[in-house]
């Protein structure tokens, strides 16, 4: 057998480290890596097998096939003990392009994202958990880095992102368990239809300084009376209860979805709660809010809100906004949760109120795929439904063309969970309401458009009902509900992520079981 240096590596998805490879010809049977080592006899343990270029998840390198080692190190004398009892040694050129990034920056953590469908991702949101033992990183805020790995060059780039959920685990230092640091990181990553990208986390600088990132999200105002703005638009938030109360479309068309009539005005209502002789509420008449948050930095903002609806002390809800720098979509997260059996005429979520003179039609997605269009003077008008729509249905648009005004909704997640066992009691919809404003909402449990609209449905209590959504501001164009089935795609199929870490020193060599109730051989 005989070991050759073929190159370095930079990290890509089938090899997700800096390292070398290295070609091992002459096998006559089948063998393994039994122990690999570096410079001052480094224990090298992230070294991956290839046969004929295919990542061989076994370990095993075959006779009669071209065989290949990638080793993550960039050691320049490496020794290879196989288990067919051969010991090899190479000597490896010094690393001259592609080498570690960052020489400050003592660790990396790389994140394989997978496009898994034929859609382009540009600038597409990705939140990744991150957990590393406790005395590589001091503080994730100012140390963490994110790179972008060009997949056909290896060029590298430092990319804005944003840490946060930052906390420890110091409980106990053992075979099971060592004190870890955890936090969450924020960046924005482009993928090609059907592929595969890298990119990269460094840590352990404690000599680093916060970064400094500048996007084109910005945050303006004080208290709850904020403005929230991209490319793609400008939000206002309504001053009381911190709900959406304007959204300017910019992209050139610079008109503003608003609703300013009754009640509050603002435009995001939902969830909703009407259990009479209680009045009718919706977050939107929250003044203010229990609690509100706000987290700003330059991937994301996102506001925070939570607490029991009004007058409804037993009914608790929350509305978590998400807004991005160079992203269009507006993701907004809301819950619902019973805590006791009610009689309700109305019971809904995600409702979008807005003006009528931007609103002159409505599209939505058929569940056969095609698209269906309605003008809004022809449906009929409240307290008649104006449509009825699936439940399932991915998306609903409203519009004006003389103005190229757009604003859709697109439908991600929606839950309905009973936690003390049966069904959960709901009659979920879709529908379009036509008055001095248009709506679209959501019913769980809905009497008041109707027939016989005094009827008083029972809710069970202990019941949860979640949903995100987002709204998706364009200009109205020849593409634009294509543009639209496009984003809800991939809003509901995001970006796969698989974080992979170098082996640290300290991991057992032998499987360790878990704590069990019983002993139990998983071997």
């Amino acid at each position: 057998m005989e070991l050759k240096f073929i190159s370095h590596v930079y990290p890509t998805p089938d090899f997700p480290y800096f390292g070398v490879r290295i070609a091992v010809t002459g096998i006559t049977a089948d063998t393994t890596v039994s122990h690999c080592e570096g410079n001052n006899f480094k224990w090298l343990r992230d070294v991956y097998v290839f046969n004929n270029g295919i990542h061989n998840r076994k370990g095993i390198l075959s006779a009669n096939v071209y065989n290949e080692l990638r080793i993550a190190c960039n050691d320049s004398e490496i020794n290879v003990a196989f288990s067919s009892g051969e010991l090899l040694e190479i000597s490896c050129p010094p690393v001259e392009e592609n080498g570690w990034f960052l020489p400050a920056w003592k660790y990396c953590a790389a994140i394989v994202l997978d496009n898994p469908n034929d859609i382009d991702r540009e600038n597409e949101p990705v939140h990744q958990p991150i957990a590393v033992y406790l005395d590589r990183l001091a503080d994730p805020v100012r140390e963490v880095r994110v790179v972008a790995v060009c997949p056909e060059t290896g060029n590298m780039r430092e990319i804005p992102s944003q840490v946060y959920n930052v906390s420890k685990w110091e409980g106990f230092a053992d075979k099971h368990c060592q004190p870890t640091m955890n936090f969450d990181v924020a960046f924005s990553a482009s993928v090609k239809a059907n592929a595969k990208r890298v990119y990269l986390i460094f840590y352990g600088n404690p000599n680093a300084e916060k970064p400094n990132y500048k996007t084109n999200l910005t945050v303006s105002g004080e208290g709850r009376a904020l403005t929230i703005e991209n490319a793609f638009y400008r939000v206002k938030l309504h001053e009381p209860s911190g709900g959406i109360d304007e959204m300017t479309v910019k992209q050139g068309v610079n008109q503003t979805f608003a609703h300013h009539l009754e009640t509050n005005g603002s435009m995001n209502w939902s969830p909703d709660f009407y259990a009479p002789p209680t009045p009718w509420n919706h977050i939107s008449d929250w003044d203010p809010p229990e609690n509100f948050e706000v987290d700003i930095g330059p991937v994301f903002a996102m506001v925070k809100r939570w607490g029991t609806m009004p007058m409804y002390d037993d009914v608790k809800i929350s509305v978590t906004y998400l807004f991005y720098a160079d992203y269009r979509p507006i993701v907004i997260s809301t819950s619902m949760e019973l805590t006791k059996d009610r009689d309700v005429i109305a019971l809904r979520g995600s409702e979008i109120v807005v003006n009528r003179e931007l609103t002159q039609e409505i599209a939505w997605r058929n569940m056969d795929g095609t698209y269906e269009t309605a003008c809004a003077s022809d449906l009929p008008r409240h307290p008649t439904m104006g449509k009825r729509l699936p439940g399932s249905t991915p998306w609903v648009a409203l519009y004006n063309r003389e103005y190229e005004a757009l604003l859709a909704v697109a439908y991600i997640e929606n839950a309905n969970v009973r936690r003390d066992g049966g069904l959960e009691r709901i009659d979920q919809h879709l529908y379009v309401h036509v008055g001095p404003w248009v709506y679209i909402a959501r019913p769980l449990l809905y009497t008041f458009v109707g027939n016989n609209p005094q009827r008083v449905m029972h809710a069970y209590g202990n019941t949860l009902h979640y949903e995100k959504i987002a709204w998706l501001p364009m200009r109205m164009n020849e593409s634009a509900f294509d543009d639209i089935e496009d984003a809800t795609n991939s809003l509901r199929l995001p970006l796969q992520t698989c974080v992979v870490l170098d082996t640290d020193e300290r991991v057992p060599t032998e499987w360790i079981p878990p704590i069990l109730l019983a002993e139990f051989d998983e071997l």
